[in-house]
């Protein structure tokens, strides 16, 4: 199992290329299964939609989650961005090997 202590987003202003985004899930203070983590939310970009939102770790690289989920909740509130009515994004994340590693890495630092 996985808690979720603390969920970090990039404030906005250093995201230069986006207008607006969310992450859904997975939220601060929830427990997860490592084999399963719901990753959600929805973006939209200044001047051209997003097309993808890329998963990092510590650094390293984890998945690539197309942006092509409906919101219209999305849309209620930017009426005015075209792709606002498919800016979500959702897939499902195995993050045991990133725990199993980071494991075997403080194992081998003791």
């Amino acid at each position: 199992m996985i808690d979720v202590v603390e969920v970090l987003s990039a404030p906005l202003a250093e995201s230069q290329g986006l207008l607006a985004f969310n992450l859904d899930a997975p939220e601060t203070g929830t427990q997860t299964n490592a084999g399963a983590v719901d990753f959600r939310g929805w973006v939209l970009g200044k001047m051209s939609p997003v097309i993808a939102v890329e998963v990092i770790h510590q650094g390293r690289f984890l998945k690539t989650i197309a942006v092509n989920v409906p919101r219209p909740d999305v849309v209620q509130t930017y009426p005015q961005v075209t792709e606002a009515g498919i800016s979500g994004f959702q897939a499902i994340l195995d993050l045991s090997r990133v725990i199993y590693q980071q494991d075997v890495n403080r194992l081998a630092a003791s």
